[in-house]
């Protein structure tokens, strides 16, 4: 458990469970809003008496106002009625009275009001308005708040400093019924939502203009209630009247909502200040001048030292770079710079499903409200967040030249347009329901928020870069879908260990593709947080007539791909290495994809040129990790693990804080529904009251009284309309009751426990794989070498194939499909291109090793072998790597595919009785494509006959064409490096060889074939198991002069054995068939009077790497 786990689960710390008061202390909210009733704040303190002439408010005060007339400017309506202005719900009513809007109270002012009026109305209570709810009011200055005592004098409370919920405007929940209306004067209707048009078209509903308003309402409420009979059911106008209130609601909540938040931070700031003593500059006494006392010289220059100055400058400075400028937060996985971006495009309403709009016009919205910095940087951290060569998951979808990989720019700003892309909603969502918190703007005139909800792991999705002043990160994209699980595993085990992590997250997953090696480095860098990854870009060869071309169609991420072939060019020109065996480069990158073409000369080795392109180039790089990000705080190195705890704990908090606000949320409508219901159930009395009431105060007290209501719910019943008393919308009512009661039912189990905020946290998670998850592009390889060549790109589809070697030294490549329908017991007469001595199923986009006859090992991919029927001849080796010898050839083919590969030992097994025995690993772990993997000795006129694993459970059997027979154990077969030559195996005279050598089991035979055509097959249990280097054991007795064994080798009953006689015929039989003896027992003549040069073990069936 982490610091930050630490820092939650402390009762007496400050964290996102429980709102706390300025002294962390824990405020219970239960306990807060079932007393939210008991005071009423009725009206607001007036700190300057209003202007007799005033029309318009003061440009500094208007802020609030200015963005009321702009989100509302288009739903004020004129009605132009010329006998009288009648409004509707949600009308405008255009009158001769001035209305003035302050921050701290509104007043509705008759031109010909006396001056002496004018004033008493500042100190008069203000008379509840028909539309008022209970809230807490907050003065401009501190969050003071007046509470109504029923006097003529206000109480004042002083400000309570608070982490309380953002105060929310409510929106009248059920829409005004019984029409309560007033006549202003003769000609003139107002109701409980009509709205006043105020300073040149700003329409305020009569709840959302302060209460003094209301005053005019209320004296004329009650000549209109009698009239409330007539009122019987809802006009297509009463329906279009009431979805404009809904939505001129919904415009103004934010900004309303918005407006309260910045008050309050700005009275907080205000209050920091005032306790916060003034610091006197503080020199140095040798650095003062003529007195001595303030550092002045007399001729008022202040003289300090650099020392001095630098560490009062550059501390500051520093801090700002490093928490504001450069490096992200853990929690969102943003700069400031991105956030700000995202949060003004949110304000704009750019949604993935609303047209684009002018990237001059989204930077001109940063700058001017969140960004005080210039509009390059802006514009610039834009377009990143919209390029999908640099972005996982791009965050913006743009429109127009956004750059390209090739390192071309942008256009500029004018030019491009841009929205928010579908997963950037999700780093935005909840943000309206008190989830993050806020900070004033630069200029204090707007907030913003410190993080986003950021509802996927954003900072390793997309990773991040930045240099601030001695700090840096640089953390590479991972995959969104294998990130998603690693949590949900986190979740599920929060003692899950790094190595259980890494099965998930397999490493970066960059948008450029590539291949990465999942190495010690990159745990150690997933560990501690800095360490280093090896990118390399994706290659493959293609054969065009008699040449092999090299095609690059991947690169490492951020490689510029133009300064890429510029770099090979000039290596060209300086003629490095064989590169100057490269004819032209040539860009044929087009909308299916990158393409890089480099044609070489003809029989030029294109596998060695590759090594030296990833020697040379930027084909191959590293990605140096330096996981810093800002949390709790501070800037921090972390690793992997880390990260991922820092993100659930943060995702917790915001499901807390969500349920929070949802549980209030549906606690307030279910408080009004019970009290609709009441009223529903006694509708003739709750008329009778209202008709019989003298005004509006009057019938909402005796509601209350009557039916035991809050003055919430009693105002309810006063905005009801009758159309919502029929049998349909009681219904409705009763079942959005029911579904609220499960709700709020659900919400408090959710607040109330850890476990199911997990819970919801995963669940959320799983949703959003499930929408947004992709495929992984960056392939992942344990070991450098695996990825030098890569097969044909990601288009052809992989799929199964059989990798054979022909008697004539070719190697072919099968579908394993074909192969089993076309590959048939071997027969005389066949061609040796029809001989399989080696059968291995393998797949197209793994890698081969193929070991020659001289101690060689040739590598790559089972894509770039030509595809071809079973009865073709083949593929040489030559044709492959034309660096190969031409008495070269293969005994051996292995692909590096299974798991298991690497815990088996390879052996050597040669013709003068040499037997090596090393790790695949340790043999194989080059990087170059063509490399040495056995000593030769010349000398000795040696060459591997075979390279076969080596299980624990086989032995090494090995004939000599004099006919002596050694099984030998492995046990003391030690085992050696790359380039060694093994250890003897068996004693003979110098003129004898092996016939024949191989692994075998217990449960095959030894098969012996001498060139006069007699053979004989011996099973392997009756063959004695012997250490190594002895002369062994007579198998072929009673051999005539001239006689030798030709041909001797380990197979199974299923094997087919074909010889080549001196005249070139092949001749066939089944193992099954040759004759059975025992080790000493005498051969029998199988293939006549045909002299036989060589024999062969045709395969029938393929072979697994592990066989």
């Amino acid at each position: 458990m982490s610091e930050f786990d630490d820092l939650i689960d402390d009762e007496n710390s400050v964290n996102f469970d429980e709102p706390t008061n300025a002294n962390n202390e824990t405020v219970d909210e239960t306990s807060s809003a079932d007393n939210s009733d008991d005071v009423s704040v009725d009206e607001t303190v007036i700190d300057e008496p209003v202007a007799e002439e005033a029309t318009t408010v003061a440009p500094e005060e208007s802020i609030m106002e200015t963005e009321i007339e702009n989100a509302t400017e288009s739903a004020s309506v004129e009605n132009e009625n010329d006998a009288t202005d009648v409004t509707d719900t949600n009308e405008t009513v255009v009158t001769d009275e001035v209305v003035t809007i302050i921050p701290e109270t509104t007043e509705m002012i008759s031109d010909e009001t006396p001056a002496d009026e004018i004033e008493n109305t500042v100190d008069e209570p203000v008379v509840d308005s028909v539309a008022e709810i209970e809230t807490e009011v907050e003065s401009e200055a501190g969050n003071t708040q007046v509470v109504d005592n029923g006097s003529d004098e206000s109480t004042v409370v002083e400000p309570v400093m608070e982490p309380a919920e953002p105060v929310i405007n409510e929106e009248p929940i059920i829409d005004a019924v019984l029409s309560v209306e007033a006549e202003t004067e003769p000609e003139t209707v107002v109701d409980a939502t009509t709205t006043v048009t105020v300073n040149e078209g700003t329409a305020l509903t009569l709840d959302e203009v302060p209460q003094t308003v209301s005053k005019v309402v209320e004296t004329a409420s009650h000549a209109h209630i009698a009239n409330i009979d007539a009122v019987v059911e809802m006009s297509e106008k009463d329906l279009r009247d009431e979805a404009e209130a809904a939505r001129q609601a919904a415009i103004m909540k934010p900004i309303l909502e918005r407006e309260a938040r910045r008050q309050k931070l700005l009275a907080e700031k205000e209050s920091q200040k005032a306790e916060t003593p003034a610091s006197e500059p503080n020199y140095d006494d040798h650095n003062g001048g003529d007195n001595g006392d303030n550092g002045d010289n007399g001729d008022g220059i202040i003289e300090k030292s650099v020392a001095t100055i630098m560490h009062e400058s550059m501390i500051p400075y520093s801090e700002f770079v490093i928490l504001d400028r450069a490096l992200p937060r853990v929690e969102d996985g943003l700069k400031p710079v991105q956030r700000r971006i995202l949060y003004a495009m949110n304000d704009m309403g750019l949604m993935p499903d609303k047209p684009f709009r002018k990237s001059a016009a989204i930077v001109g919205e940063c700058l001017g409200k969140y960004h005080p910095h210039g509009d390059t940087s802006v514009y610039d951290a834009m377009v990143r967040l919209a390029q999908p060569f640099s972005m996982n998951m791009p965050l913006i979808s743009g429109q127009g030249n956004f750059g390209s990989d090739d390192g071309d720019p942008a256009a500029a700003m004018r030019y491009t347009e841009a929205k928010l892309a579908p997963l950037a909603l999700e780093m935005l969502r909840d943000i309206d329901k008190n989830t993050v918190t806020y900070s004033l703007t630069y200029d204090d005139r707007n907030t913003e928020p410190d993080t986003l909800p950021a509802r996927f792991p954003n900072l390793l999705t997309n990773g991040t870069s930045g240099i601030a002043v001695g700090l840096a990160t640089n953390i590479p994209p991972h995959n969104l879908g294998e990130l998603i699980d690693a949590h949900v595993a986190f979740i599920d085990n929060p003692k899950i260990t790094l190595k259980q992590i890494l099965k998930i997250v397999k490493g970066p997953d960059f948008p450029t593709a590539g291949w990465i090696v999942a190495d010690d480095n990159m745990i150690q860098a997933y560990e501690t947080g800095r360490g280093k990854v090896i990118m390399s870009g994706k290659v493959h060869i293609e054969v065009e007539g008699d040449k092999r071309n090299i095609v690059i169609t991947e690169l490492p991420y951020q490689v510029n791909k133009v300064q890429l072939q510029k770099n090979i060019a000039d290596l060209r020109e300086n003629k490095k290495g064989d590169l100057q065996n490269i004819t032209e480069i040539r860009d044929e990158t087009d909308r299916n994809g990158m393409r890089i073409l480099i044609k070489l000369r003809k029989d030029t080795d294109p596998y060695k040129i590759v090594d030296q392109l990833y020697k040379y180039t930027q084909l191959r790089c590293n990605f140096n990790y330096n996981m810093v990000a800002i949390a709790e705080g501070k800037p921090r190195q972390m690793g992997l693990l880390q990260i991922i705890e820092y993100y659930v704990n943060y995702q917790r908090q915001v499901i807390y804080k969500r349920s929070v606000f949802e549980l209030d949320q549906a606690k307030e409508r279910a408080h009004i529904l019970e009290g609709l219901l009441i009223a529903v159930k006694n509708i003739d009395e709750v008329i009778k009251i209202i008709k019989t009431s003298k005004h509006t105060s009057e019938a909402r007290e005796r509601l209350q009284k009557r039916f035991s209501l809050s003055e919430r719910q009693a105002q309810a019943i006063l905005d009801l309309r009758l159309a919502r008393l029929t049998n349909l919308e009681v219904l409705k009512l009763e079942q959005e009751l029911a579904e609220l009661r499960e709700l709020i039912e659900r919400l408090t189990a959710i607040i109330g426990s850890k476990k199911l905020q997990f819970e919801v946290v995963k669940t959320e998670l799983l949703a959003i794989k499930k929408r947004f998850k992709v495929e992984r592009r960056t392939r992942v390889v344990n070991k450098l070498e695996d990825v030098l060549v890569t097969a044909d790109d990601d288009e052809a589809p992989i799929e199964d194939v059989v990798l054979t070697i022909t008697a004539a030294g070719n190697i072919q490549r099968v579908a394993k499909k074909h192969f089993n329908m076309s590959n048939t017991a071997a027969s005389d007469g066949m061609r040796e291109q029809d001989v399989h001595t080696v059968a291995v199923l393998t797949q197209t986009d793994k890698l081969l090793h193929i070991f020659t006859n001289l101690g060689k090992c040739y590598k790559l991919f089972g894509g770039d072998l030509p595809e071809c029927r079973l009865k073709d001849k083949g593929t040489a080796l030559k044709t492959l790597f034309p660096t190969a010898l031409p008495q070269e050839y293969p005994v051996a083919i292995y692909p590096a595919v299974a798991d298991a590969l690497p815990e088996y030992d390879l052996v050597w097994l040669s013709k003068t009785g040499m037997i090596k025995r090393s790790k695949f690993n340790d043999a194989c772990s080059v990087i170059k494509s063509v490399f040495d993997v056995y000593k030769i000795r010349e000398d000795r006129k040696d060459e591997i006959l075979a390279v076969q694993h080596l299980p624990k459970n086989r032995t090494i059997l090995m004939i000599t064409n004099v006919g002596n027979v050694l099984n030998a154990a492995t046990g003391d077969v030690p085992v050696q490096g790359r380039i060694a030559s093994g250890v003897k195996g068996m004693q003979m005279d110098d003129t004898a060889w092996l016939a024949g050598i191989s692994t075998a089991e217990n449960t095959g035979y030894a098969v012996i074939v001498t060139n006069v055509g007699n053979a004989k097959k011996v099973a392997m249990k009756d063959i004695d198991k012997m250490v190594r280097y002895r002369k062994g054991l007579a198998i072929a007795t009673g051999m005539a002069k001239g006689e030798e064994v030709v041909f001797a080798n380990f197979a199974r009953p299923n094997d087919d054995l074909v010889v080549k006689t001196e005249d070139g015929t092949l001749l066939a039989r089944s193992v099954d068939k040759l004759p059975t003896t025992n080790r000493v027992g005498k051969m029998k003549n199988v293939f006549g009077k045909h002299r036989l040069i060589k024999a062969w073990l045709h395969r029938t069936n393929f072979a697994t790497p592990e066989c």
